[in-house]
Protein backbone atom coordinates (compact mmCIF):
# COMPACT_ATOMS: atom_id res chain seq x y z
CA UNK A 1 0.00 0.00 0.00
CA UNK A 2 1.03 3.82 -0.87
CA UNK A 3 2.99 5.44 2.17
CA UNK A 4 1.05 8.27 1.80
CA UNK A 5 -2.36 7.09 1.53
CA UNK A 6 -5.31 8.41 3.54
CA UNK A 7 -7.95 6.08 4.45
CA UNK A 8 -10.99 7.72 5.44
CA UNK A 9 -13.48 5.46 8.53
CA UNK A 10 -16.76 3.47 6.24
CA UNK A 11 -19.77 4.95 6.68
CA UNK A 12 -23.43 4.15 5.25
CA UNK A 13 -25.09 6.64 2.63
CA UNK A 14 -28.08 4.99 2.75
CA UNK A 15 -27.68 2.30 -0.06
CA UNK A 16 -23.95 1.75 0.28
CA UNK A 17 -21.32 1.62 2.93
CA UNK A 18 -18.48 3.91 1.21
CA UNK A 19 -15.06 5.36 2.28
CA UNK A 20 -12.94 7.97 1.24
CA UNK A 21 -9.25 7.61 0.08
CA UNK A 22 -7.03 10.17 -1.40
CA UNK A 23 -2.83 10.41 -1.06
CA UNK A 24 -1.38 12.93 1.07
CA UNK A 25 -1.02 16.33 -0.58
CA UNK A 26 -3.18 15.02 -4.31
CA UNK A 27 -6.07 17.48 -4.95
CA UNK A 28 -8.51 14.32 -5.40
CA UNK A 29 -10.32 12.04 -3.49
CA UNK A 30 -11.72 9.19 -4.83
CA UNK A 31 -14.97 7.27 -3.07
CA UNK A 32 -14.95 3.34 -2.87
CA UNK A 33 -17.57 0.78 -1.84
CA UNK A 34 -17.54 -2.06 0.93
CA UNK A 35 -15.18 -4.70 -1.26
CA UNK A 36 -12.37 -1.98 -2.52
CA UNK A 37 -12.30 -1.47 1.00
CA UNK A 38 -11.68 -4.57 2.52
CA UNK A 39 -9.53 -5.66 -0.09
CA UNK A 40 -7.52 -2.44 0.96
CA UNK A 41 -7.88 -3.61 4.79
CA UNK A 42 -5.89 -7.00 3.34
CA UNK A 43 -3.15 -5.67 1.18
CA UNK A 44 0.22 -6.11 3.87
CA UNK A 45 2.81 -6.65 0.98
CA UNK A 46 2.84 -10.31 1.60
CA UNK A 47 -0.80 -11.77 0.47
CA UNK A 48 -1.41 -11.98 -3.39
CA UNK A 49 -4.33 -11.51 -5.03
CA UNK A 50 -5.35 -15.01 -4.79
CA UNK A 51 -4.65 -15.33 -1.27
CA UNK A 52 -6.94 -12.10 -0.42
CA UNK A 53 -9.54 -13.63 -2.38
CA UNK A 54 -9.96 -16.70 -0.01
CA UNK A 55 -9.85 -14.74 3.07
CA UNK A 56 -12.84 -12.56 2.00
CA UNK A 57 -14.41 -15.85 1.00
CA UNK A 58 -14.19 -17.07 4.04
CA UNK A 59 -15.63 -13.49 5.91
CA UNK A 60 -18.48 -14.39 3.60
CA UNK A 61 -18.00 -12.20 0.72
CA UNK A 62 -18.68 -13.30 -2.92
CA UNK A 63 -16.08 -12.59 -4.88
CA UNK A 64 -14.23 -14.36 -7.60
CA UNK A 65 -9.89 -14.25 -8.33
CA UNK A 66 -10.62 -12.21 -11.38
CA UNK A 67 -12.94 -9.60 -9.47
CA UNK A 68 -10.30 -9.07 -6.82
CA UNK A 69 -7.77 -8.42 -9.31
CA UNK A 70 -9.75 -5.41 -10.71
CA UNK A 71 -10.08 -3.90 -7.85
CA UNK A 72 -6.13 -4.00 -7.07
CA UNK A 73 -5.36 -3.18 -10.56
CA UNK A 74 -8.03 0.42 -10.65
CA UNK A 75 -6.15 1.19 -6.75
CA UNK A 76 -2.83 0.70 -8.41
CA UNK A 77 -4.40 3.27 -11.31
CA UNK A 78 -4.76 5.77 -8.91
CA UNK A 79 -1.28 4.98 -6.67
CA UNK A 80 -3.14 3.81 -3.86
CA UNK A 81 -1.04 0.29 -4.17
CA UNK A 82 2.31 0.34 -5.26
CA UNK A 83 2.60 -2.83 -8.02
CA UNK A 84 3.88 -6.06 -5.85
CA UNK A 85 1.48 -7.83 -8.38
CA UNK A 86 1.86 -9.35 -11.99
CA UNK A 87 0.62 -7.26 -14.76
CA UNK A 88 1.39 -7.38 -18.13
CA UNK A 89 3.46 -4.40 -19.75
CA UNK A 90 0.41 -3.37 -21.79
CA UNK A 91 -1.76 -3.46 -18.66
CA UNK A 92 1.06 -0.77 -16.80
CA UNK A 93 1.00 1.18 -19.92
CA UNK A 94 -2.78 1.53 -19.96
CA UNK A 95 -2.64 2.41 -16.29
CA UNK A 96 -0.35 4.95 -16.65
CA UNK A 97 -2.15 6.43 -19.09
CA UNK A 98 -5.44 6.16 -17.05
CA UNK A 99 -3.86 7.56 -13.94
CA UNK A 100 -3.61 11.47 -15.11
CA UNK A 101 -7.53 11.78 -16.09
CA UNK A 102 -10.77 11.37 -13.80
CA UNK A 103 -11.85 7.78 -13.32
CA UNK A 104 -14.69 6.47 -14.14
CA UNK A 105 -14.82 2.75 -12.50
CA UNK A 106 -14.83 4.12 -8.82
CA UNK A 107 -17.78 5.39 -7.15
CA UNK A 108 -17.09 9.17 -7.15
CA UNK A 109 -13.70 11.55 -7.72
CA UNK A 110 -13.52 15.38 -7.11
CA UNK A 111 -10.65 17.35 -6.41
CA UNK A 112 -10.22 19.58 -3.57
CA UNK A 113 -7.37 22.34 -3.01
CA UNK A 114 -4.90 21.75 -0.85
CA UNK A 115 -4.83 23.93 1.88
CA UNK A 116 -1.54 25.45 3.30
CA UNK A 117 -1.15 26.97 7.02
CA UNK A 118 -2.00 30.06 7.51
CA UNK A 119 -0.52 32.36 10.80
CA UNK A 120 -4.16 31.97 12.97
CA UNK A 121 -3.77 28.28 12.31
CA UNK A 122 -1.61 28.21 14.86
CA UNK A 123 -4.25 29.39 17.39
CA UNK A 124 -6.87 27.12 15.58
CA UNK A 125 -4.86 23.81 16.74
CA UNK A 126 -4.25 25.07 20.37
CA UNK A 127 -7.70 25.56 20.64
CA UNK A 128 -9.10 21.93 19.07
CA UNK A 129 -6.21 20.38 21.22
CA UNK A 130 -8.15 18.79 24.04
CA UNK A 131 -7.34 20.84 26.83
CA UNK A 132 -8.62 23.99 24.83
CA UNK A 133 -11.81 22.05 23.97
CA UNK A 134 -12.51 21.06 27.86
CA UNK A 135 -11.84 25.01 28.00
CA UNK A 136 -14.04 26.59 25.58
CA UNK A 137 -16.64 23.78 26.40
CA UNK A 138 -16.17 25.04 30.15
CA UNK A 139 -17.28 28.55 28.96
CA UNK A 140 -20.03 27.90 26.12
CA UNK A 141 -21.33 26.20 29.42
CA UNK A 142 -21.53 29.24 31.22
CA UNK A 143 -22.62 31.62 28.19
CA UNK A 144 -25.96 29.20 28.18
CA UNK A 145 -26.62 29.55 31.58
CA UNK A 146 -25.99 33.11 31.62
CA UNK A 147 -28.26 33.86 28.42
CA UNK A 148 -31.02 31.53 29.62
CA UNK A 149 -30.70 33.77 32.93
CA UNK A 150 -30.73 37.15 30.95
CA UNK A 151 -33.49 35.83 28.37
CA UNK A 152 -36.51 37.23 30.18
CA UNK A 153 -35.02 40.78 31.23
CA UNK A 154 -34.07 40.94 27.29
CA UNK A 155 -37.28 40.53 26.31
CA UNK A 156 -38.49 42.99 28.96
CA UNK A 157 -36.19 45.69 27.29
CA UNK A 158 -36.66 45.09 23.64
CA UNK A 159 -40.46 45.99 24.20
CA UNK A 160 -39.78 49.05 25.87
CA UNK A 161 -38.54 50.02 22.69
CA UNK A 162 -39.34 53.34 21.01
CA UNK A 163 -40.17 52.88 17.29
CA UNK A 164 -37.25 54.60 15.85
CA UNK A 165 -34.56 52.64 17.83
CA UNK A 166 -36.04 49.31 16.54
CA UNK A 167 -34.72 49.83 13.17
CA UNK A 168 -31.04 50.50 14.56
CA UNK A 169 -31.61 47.23 17.15
CA UNK A 170 -32.78 44.94 13.56
CA UNK A 171 -29.35 46.47 11.91
CA UNK A 172 -27.00 45.79 14.98
CA UNK A 173 -28.55 42.13 15.03
CA UNK A 174 -27.90 41.52 11.80
CA UNK A 175 -24.40 42.67 11.67
CA UNK A 176 -23.95 41.21 14.86
CA UNK A 177 -25.16 37.53 14.04
CA UNK A 178 -23.56 37.68 10.26
CA UNK A 179 -20.21 38.60 12.30
CA UNK A 180 -20.60 35.74 14.43
CA UNK A 181 -21.35 33.51 11.77
CA UNK A 182 -18.67 34.28 9.93
CA UNK A 183 -16.19 33.70 12.70
CA UNK A 184 -17.90 30.34 12.96
CA UNK A 185 -17.72 29.24 9.71
CA UNK A 186 -14.23 30.27 9.63
CA UNK A 187 -12.97 28.25 12.43
CA UNK A 188 -14.49 25.02 11.01
CA UNK A 189 -12.46 25.83 7.89
CA UNK A 190 -9.40 26.28 9.61
CA UNK A 191 -9.83 23.19 11.87
CA UNK A 192 -10.38 21.25 8.74
CA UNK A 193 -7.33 23.05 7.44
CA UNK A 194 -5.20 22.26 10.39
CA UNK A 195 -6.27 18.05 10.90
CA UNK A 196 -7.33 17.67 7.35
CA UNK A 197 -4.47 19.86 4.99
CA UNK A 198 -6.98 20.39 2.72
CA UNK A 199 -9.07 23.99 2.72
CA UNK A 200 -12.81 24.67 2.85
CA UNK A 201 -15.19 26.50 0.34
CA UNK A 202 -18.03 28.92 1.66
CA UNK A 203 -20.98 28.35 0.19
CA UNK A 204 -24.85 28.87 0.62
CA UNK A 205 -27.45 26.10 2.62
CA UNK A 206 -30.71 26.49 3.69
CA UNK A 207 -32.13 25.65 6.84
CA UNK A 208 -35.90 25.03 5.70
CA UNK A 209 -36.64 28.70 3.27
CA UNK A 210 -33.74 30.68 5.04
CA UNK A 211 -30.44 30.94 3.56
CA UNK A 212 -27.61 30.21 6.00
CA UNK A 213 -23.75 30.39 5.28
CA UNK A 214 -21.75 27.14 5.49
CA UNK A 215 -18.65 25.63 4.40
CA UNK A 216 -18.04 22.83 1.73
CA UNK A 217 -15.27 20.70 3.22
CA UNK A 218 -14.54 18.17 0.83
CA UNK A 219 -12.60 15.91 2.03
CA UNK A 220 -14.43 15.66 5.24
CA UNK A 221 -14.85 11.77 4.82
CA UNK A 222 -11.27 11.26 5.08
CA UNK A 223 -11.02 12.34 8.91
CA UNK A 224 -11.19 10.30 11.42
CA UNK A 225 -14.61 9.93 13.85
CA UNK A 226 -12.36 12.24 16.67
CA UNK A 227 -11.11 14.87 13.82
CA UNK A 228 -14.75 15.00 12.30
CA UNK A 229 -16.13 16.08 16.35
CA UNK A 230 -13.38 18.64 16.40
CA UNK A 231 -13.39 20.59 13.06
CA UNK A 232 -17.55 20.57 13.51
CA UNK A 233 -17.89 21.51 17.43
CA UNK A 234 -15.11 24.18 17.19
CA UNK A 235 -17.69 26.47 14.89
CA UNK A 236 -20.43 26.02 18.03
CA UNK A 237 -18.10 26.83 20.60
CA UNK A 238 -16.65 29.73 19.22
CA UNK A 239 -20.39 31.04 18.51
CA UNK A 240 -21.37 30.33 22.16
CA UNK A 241 -18.22 32.51 23.51
CA UNK A 242 -19.15 34.95 21.29
CA UNK A 243 -22.09 35.24 23.33
CA UNK A 244 -20.26 37.18 25.90
CA UNK A 245 -20.03 40.01 24.13
CA UNK A 246 -23.97 40.65 23.89
CA UNK A 247 -24.38 39.63 27.50
CA UNK A 248 -21.72 42.24 29.25
CA UNK A 249 -22.99 44.41 26.88
CA UNK A 250 -26.76 43.93 28.39
CA UNK A 251 -25.86 43.51 32.30
CA UNK A 252 -23.25 46.82 32.23
CA UNK A 253 -25.78 49.14 30.35
CA UNK A 254 -27.82 51.35 32.18
CA UNK A 255 -31.15 49.96 33.14
CA UNK A 256 -33.88 51.16 30.64
CA UNK A 257 -31.48 52.71 28.44
CA UNK A 258 -31.24 52.52 24.58
CA UNK A 259 -28.07 50.25 24.49
CA UNK A 260 -29.53 48.00 26.84
CA UNK A 261 -32.21 47.69 24.77
CA UNK A 262 -30.37 47.18 21.27
CA UNK A 263 -27.98 44.65 23.18
CA UNK A 264 -30.70 42.61 23.73
CA UNK A 265 -32.08 42.38 20.53
CA UNK A 266 -28.71 41.45 19.67
CA UNK A 267 -28.82 38.78 22.45
CA UNK A 268 -32.30 37.17 21.73
CA UNK A 269 -31.05 36.76 18.03
CA UNK A 270 -28.13 35.47 18.40
CA UNK A 271 -29.33 33.06 21.11
CA UNK A 272 -32.21 32.01 18.88
CA UNK A 273 -29.78 31.15 16.00
CA UNK A 274 -27.63 29.19 18.29
CA UNK A 275 -30.54 27.12 19.03
CA UNK A 276 -31.59 26.20 15.74
CA UNK A 277 -27.91 25.37 14.20
CA UNK A 278 -27.42 23.20 17.07
CA UNK A 279 -30.96 21.52 17.11
CA UNK A 280 -31.85 18.26 14.72
CA UNK A 281 -33.06 20.18 11.82
CA UNK A 282 -31.31 19.61 8.43
CA UNK A 283 -28.09 21.13 7.45
CA UNK A 284 -27.17 22.20 11.47
CA UNK A 285 -24.08 21.76 13.23
CA UNK A 286 -26.48 19.68 15.34
CA UNK A 287 -27.03 17.06 12.56
CA UNK A 288 -23.24 17.09 11.81
CA UNK A 289 -22.16 16.13 15.05
CA UNK A 290 -24.88 12.99 14.86
CA UNK A 291 -23.40 12.59 11.22
CA UNK A 292 -19.67 12.08 12.95
CA UNK A 293 -20.77 10.16 15.69
CA UNK A 294 -22.97 7.58 13.93
CA UNK A 295 -21.04 7.67 10.39
CA UNK A 296 -24.26 8.21 8.38
CA UNK A 297 -23.61 10.75 5.29
CA UNK A 298 -26.56 12.81 5.00
CA UNK A 299 -28.60 11.35 8.32
CA UNK A 300 -31.77 13.81 7.83
CA UNK A 301 -32.15 12.08 3.81
CA UNK A 302 -31.52 8.36 4.57
CA UNK A 303 -33.48 8.28 7.52
CA UNK A 304 -36.34 9.62 5.81
CA UNK A 305 -35.64 7.32 2.96
CA UNK A 306 -35.49 4.78 5.14
CA UNK A 307 -38.80 5.12 6.57
CA UNK A 308 -40.93 5.06 3.49
CA UNK A 309 -38.79 2.19 2.46
CA UNK A 310 -37.06 3.40 -0.61
CA UNK A 311 -33.96 2.16 0.96
CA UNK A 312 -33.06 -0.65 3.29
CA UNK A 313 -31.20 -0.22 6.62
CA UNK A 314 -29.40 -3.71 7.11
CA UNK A 315 -28.60 -5.37 10.17
CA UNK A 316 -24.91 -5.77 10.26
CA UNK A 317 -24.99 -1.78 10.88
CA UNK A 318 -23.80 -0.50 14.04
CA UNK A 319 -26.47 -0.47 16.77
CA UNK A 320 -25.86 3.31 17.03
CA UNK A 321 -26.42 3.93 13.35
CA UNK A 322 -29.55 1.67 13.03
CA UNK A 323 -31.07 4.10 16.23
CA UNK A 324 -29.73 7.47 14.89
CA UNK A 325 -31.45 6.53 11.23
CA UNK A 326 -34.49 4.69 12.74
CA UNK A 327 -35.54 8.05 15.28
CA UNK A 328 -33.79 10.83 13.34
CA UNK A 329 -37.84 11.75 11.77
CA UNK A 330 -38.94 12.34 15.40
CA UNK A 331 -36.09 15.05 16.42
CA UNK A 332 -37.19 17.56 14.07
CA UNK A 333 -40.74 17.42 15.59
CA UNK A 334 -39.21 17.32 18.82
CA UNK A 335 -36.77 20.41 18.22
CA UNK A 336 -39.83 22.77 16.74
CA UNK A 337 -41.77 21.66 20.27
CA UNK A 338 -38.68 22.67 21.90
CA UNK A 339 -38.50 25.40 20.56
CA UNK A 340 -41.80 27.07 20.78
CA UNK A 341 -42.30 25.82 24.21
CA UNK A 342 -39.37 27.70 25.57
CA UNK A 343 -40.61 30.89 23.78
CA UNK A 344 -43.67 30.54 25.34
CA UNK A 345 -42.23 29.99 29.01
CA UNK A 346 -39.77 33.31 28.22
CA UNK A 347 -42.21 35.62 27.40
CA UNK A 348 -45.09 34.29 29.75
CA UNK A 349 -42.03 34.37 32.63
CA UNK A 350 -42.00 38.51 31.37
Amino acid sequence: MAKQIQIGPARWNGEHLVTDIALAGERRIVRVGIRERMVLDLIDGRRCASEITLVLERMGLSVTRSSTRDVINRLITFGFIERPFVASAESLTAMDARAHVAASNLRAVWASTIGTSRPMDRWTKSMIATPGLVIFLAVAVSMCVAAAVSVTAAIAAVQQLQAGWVVLAVIASILWSLGVTLMHEWFHASAFRVLGGRTGRVSITRLGVFPLLNTQLDGFGLLSRPDRLRVIVIGPLVSLSLLAVPLLTFALARHGSELEAIAGAVLLVDVLVLALGLSCLPNTDGIRILESFTLVDQLHSVAFRTLIRRNRLPTALPLLARVAVRSYPILPVATVVGLLLAGVLAVRSH
